[in-house]
């Protein structure tokens, strides 16, 4: 995540387009990686499931160029109020 952050900041600053274009995916990615070990971690199918369709939102960015960034921005934080209101089972 500390990755993320850095390359997020040095993208807006010195202008990398490259990173600025994908930053949508690049936030995907680290998401679902956290949420994939941490559902492995604390063995939680809700936070695996997450991760997954985190990483099934990447394959769809490109069909949704123009809205990415909202449609990311919301379903990240429509995931994250659905993981704080229902409970996390357990495998």
């Amino acid at each position: 995540m500390l990755l993320g952050v850095v390359l997020t900041d040095l993208s807006i600053y010195l202008g990398w387009v490259e990173i600025l274009s994908n930053l949508c995916g690049l936030w995907l990615g680290l998401s679902t990686i956290g949420y994939i070990c941490t559902g492995l971690g604390v063995r939680s199918r809700a936070l695996i499931f997450t991760g997954i369709l985190h990483l099934l939102l990447i394959f769809l960015l490109p069909y949704i160029a123009p809205w990415q960034f909202l449609i990311t921005g919301a379903f990240m934080a429509f995931c994250l109020l659905m993981l704080a209101e229902f409970q996390w089972d357990g495998l």
